[in-house]
């Protein structure tokens, strides 16, 4: 399954950046990262490609602001929810 060893949320003068260590998403699978707002809109944050059991470190971006973001949410092709967490 899906494990993250690490994540955080680093504020910028231009929006968020999203960083993570982790493993066990589908090798060569999409996954969608997005940042959740207060009034529930997801707002994208970049795609990666899983690494299967590989270590992987991914520092993904928004342009949504740190103040408002409420919840992470990552998504796989299918548009399941994999990772979610609210803040």
């Amino acid at each position: 399954g899906i494990e993250v060893d690490s994540a955080g949320l680093v504020a910028h003068t231009w929006g968020t950046e999203l960083r993570f260590e982790g493993a066990g998403f589908e090798e060569g699978a999409v996954y969608r990262a997005a940042f959740r707002d207060d009034a529930g809109r997801l707002t994208p944050a970049g795609e990666f490609l899983g690494t299967g059991e590989d270590e992987m470190t991914c520092q993904l971006q928004s342009a949504l602001l740190r103040a408002d973001v409420t919840a992470v949410v990552v998504r796989d092709e299918a548009g399941r929810t994999v990772l979610s967490s609210a803040l």
